[in-house]
């Protein structure tokens, strides 16, 4: 019985437009991490070098935190009339 009132409020409250931003969300994400990863290791000689390179990554996570906050304002833009 309470597993029926949990899916029945889960199937709700469920909006197609949250559906649509969590599959299209990762993909913008994703991108991001790899382009910003690639980009940093592909600039690197040497392993000391290197070392410095995948250990200080305070800035490329702003970096990624600011694309996600971009993807959001735009996806709510374009989802959400």
């Amino acid at each position: 019985m309470a597993s029926s009132v949990y899916w029945n409020s889960v199937w709700l409250g469920l909006y197609l437009e949250d559906v649509w931003m969590g599959l299209i969300k990762p993909l913008f994400l994703a991108f991001a991490i790899v382009t910003i990863g690639c980009h940093v290791g592909l600039r690197t000689t040497g392993a000391p070098r290197r070392r410095k390179a995948t250990t200080g990554g305070g800035g490329r996570s702003v970096a990624v935190l600011a694309v996600d906050f971009f993807v959001t304002k735009l996806l709510i833009v374009l989802m959400y009339p």
